[in-house]
């Protein structure tokens, strides 16, 4: 049986846990304060995708493995930083 996304991004983790809510087509997550540090991509080019994002408004976001966005976007690193300069 092939994992579900949420399980691929680790939706089950104890991070995740204590704020979010499982049901049976999706997961409610309630926000937290937003600040900086490292943006956990767990090799998924949507993780990274979704992380350059966060990181677009919230001053100091890391992304962990930004290379793996080359799954579905090559150079998208080159593009992305193009546009902060």
């Amino acid at each position: 049986m092939r994992p579900t996304d949420s399980q691929l991004c680790g939706a089950n983790s104890p991070v995740w846990v204590p704020m979010s809510r499982r049901l049976t087509d999706s997961l409610v997550i309630r926000p937290a304060q937003l600040h900086g540090g490292v943006f956990r991509t767990y090799a998924d080019h949507r993780m990274a995708h979704a992380g350059v994002i966060l990181g677009a408004a919230v001053p100091g976001v890391q992304i962990e493995d930004i290379a793996t966005t080359a799954k579905t976007f090559p150079g998208f690193e080159t593009v992305w930083s193009g546009l902060f300069r």
